[in-house]
């Protein structure tokens, strides 16, 4: 298990495990560039070259993003904590907040996910492509009366 990697151009991660070589800490640090480290070599990152650090602890099944609450592990998954919002992995808060939103302005409609796009190259337009499918899919059974493009004001 790795204790710390630098790349060439001085970013660093550093980890830290405990006696069963469980990972309970991920440092990281991004630097400004334009710091040239040879391959095998570790170098102190100078302070004014640092341009963001970040620290994620794990304690059991809780993680912990620089000291703030991010995620919790749960059978089948896990729960984000997002702007404070906590949201379950198999569901889309954006996609239950609107679903809400549609209901409440008389609509009957129900949040669920048609497909799982994994996060990576692409992974937007996927995604823009599939629920464009899906639109022009249900057109005659959508109400132009809550589903409008918004205007700018």
């Amino acid at each position: 298990m790795p204790s710390a990697l630098q790349f060439t151009e001085g970013h660093t991660s550093e980890y830290l495990y405990d006696a069963a070589g469980v990972k309970r800490k991920v440092k990281q640090v991004t630097t400004t560039g334009n710091l040239m480290v040879p391959m095998g070599s570790m170098l102190s990152v100078p302070a004014d070259k640092v341009a963001v650090t970040t620290q994620t602890d794990y304690c059991g099944n809780v993680i912990y993003e620089n000291g703030t609450l991010s995620k919790i592990q749960v059978d089948g998954g896990h729960i984000t904590m997002s702007g404070g919002k906590i949201s379950k992995a198999s569901e889309s808060y954006r996609a239950t907040s609107q679903v809400n939103k549609l209901n409440k302005a008389g609509g009957n409609y129900i949040s669920r996910i048609v497909e799982n796009i994994p996060v990576g190259k692409g992974a937007r337009e996927k995604a823009l492509k599939l629920e464009k499918e899906i639109t022009n899919r249900n057109k005659g059974s959508i109400n132009p009366d809550l589903h409008r493009r918004p205007r700018p004001e």
